[in-house]
């Protein structure tokens, strides 16, 4: 549990958007331009030579506003009276139409290319917060349009953000007052780029939820925000306050649904469910397993004193995960799996021992569930991990609590309540240290994982597919 001036965090969620790498190929003066009337002055000039009365008609002034802006000019000796009484380009003059393009070249053009990131829901340009990792997140998906056209999108915004870019050290420039010519070119150099960002999901004392947190590092954030929105509805929480009650009735918890009164979480509650375990054998979380320290410490003094005295055969310890969309989308959940993982062997004496055991089991529709398979190995693929995933039947307690079981010594259950009133799926649960509460949970986890079931065609298997590498 996360509290902080009665502010409690109850999930936290990463999101990631492409953010794909472009090579901006621009050019820039090194210095001011003129205003806007008096480039249009140099530009009819030099198309043709004009009296003063035909530049105040051609642009609507009067007669002392033409005379100002015709003086700047005159100072600048880009134009001059000719012997005909018209205004006309100077030498100087025409040497700033030179490169035939029509316009007046004010300054020293200087090119450059940078290569730079933007993210293409809320079109920010990034400076940091991007990595080739997408595992572990909800993926916001850009506007089609965006996606097709991403090139012309980042040479608009580059162009229209120019300075705003220099001031955040986007664009180094050795000049301070550069301002941008053109665009030249924009190459789109890697598409497997993504920003990433966290989002906390918090109530106040009453459990009443609170605004998401600001979205940190980007300054147009409201796009992102309700692309945000948008996806969590897709998702929106239904009712499941029956099968949570089935689930704990399976599990003999009479305490945990006592924390959630009218649909809301109840602080109250929860305090004196927190104090009904026994001091030192347990204690209530609110939030995912792997985001709950109190977890991890408890788990690693067990495994220090299990290296004391080795069982054989090693005991086994479980993972089985909910079928919840938000269940692992949080890059924290490696932190607890390489602690499950890595413990699970050691070196004594230039022996290496097994400690224990370790499955962690994912859920599948089916043994023949290639989808999902490709998606769980895809998301924990690291190093020695893979060979402790395991498949296992979708539906085992409704598919709404997550186990963390190690056999006769830790239980860790959490519920993943949908409650209407929140946007997302709220974590809820305990651990404890009690040998028979631990083994009762065992034994029910045993008996679903060995139980026979038909599938879509007819075979036979049990509930326990095995390592997903082999299906």
């Amino acid at each position: 549990m996360n509290l902080q001036e009665n502010i409690l965090v109850y999930n936290q969620l990463d999101f990631i958007v492409k953010a794909p790498k472009f090579t901006i190929s621009f050019s820039y003066t090194d210095g001011k331009g003129l205003s806007f009337m008096r480039e249009y002055i140099l530009r009819l000039l030099y198309l043709t030579a004009c009296t003063r009365e035909q530049i105040a008609n051609y642009f609507g002034l009067n007669q002392k506003e033409t005379e100002i802006a015709l003086e700047d000019l005159f100072a600048k000796k880009w134009i001059e009276d000719s012997l005909m009484g018209q205004v006309q380009l100077s030498v100087e003059g025409l040497k700033l139409f030179q490169h035939g393009e029509g316009l007046p070249r004010l300054f020293s053009l200087h090119n450059k290319n940078i290569d730079c990131y933007m993210e293409l829901v809320g079109e920010n340009f990034l400076k940091n917060n991007i990595n080739k990792n997408k595992k572990h997140a909800i993926e916001l998906t850009p506007p089609h349009q965006i996606l097709a056209e991403s090139k012309k999108v980042v040479s608009r915004n580059f162009q229209n953000r120019f300075l705003e870019l220099k001031e955040d050290g986007l664009v180094d420039l050795d000049n301070d007052k550069a301002e941008i010519y053109k665009i030249d070119d924009v190459n789109n150099f890697s598409n497997n780029s993504y920003f990433r960002f966290k989002q906390s999901f918090t109530l106040d004392y009453d459990g009443n939820q609170l605004d998401r947190n600001t979205i940190e590092s980007v300054k147009d954030r409201d796009d992102l925000e309700q692309a945000v929105t948008k996806e969590l509805m897709k998702f929106k929480n239904s009712n499941n306050i029956r099968d949570l009650m089935n689930s704990m009735g399976q599990i003999d918890d009479d305490e945990t649904l006592k924390i959630i009164v009218d649909g809301k979480f109840n602080r109250i509650q929860y305090e004196a469910a927190n104090n009904s375990l026994e001091e030192g054998k347990g204690g209530y979380f609110i939030g995912q397993t792997y985001h709950q320290k109190i977890i991890e410490s408890t788990l690693d003094k067990i495994f220090k004193d299990l290296k004391k005295e080795i069982t054989q055969p090693p005991k086994k310890l479980f993972w089985m995960a909910p079928s919840d969309i938000y269940w692992g989308a949080q890059e924290d959940v490696q932190n607890l799996l390489n602690l499950l993982s890595e413990n699970a062997t050691f070196q004594e004496n230039n022996e290496k021992k097994r400690l224990y055991d370790f499955r962690l089991y994912l859920p599948l529709e089916s043994s023949r569930d290639k989808h999902a398979k490709n998606r769980w190995l895809y998301e924990f693929n690291n190093g020695e991990i893979k060979s402790s995933l395991y498949g296992f039947k979708e539906g085992f307690l409704n598919g709404n609590t997550e186990i963390i079981i190690l056999e006769s010594h830790f239980l860790g259950i959490c519920y993943h309540a949908k409650l209407p009133q929140y946007d997302v799926t709220l974590p809820i649960g305990f651990f404890t240290c009690v040998p028979e509460k631990v083994n009762t949970v065992f034994q029910l986890i045993n008996g679903y994982l060995s139980s026979i079931k038909y599938e879509e065609d007819e075979n036979k298997n049990i509930n326990d597919y095995g390592k997903l590498v082999a299906l």
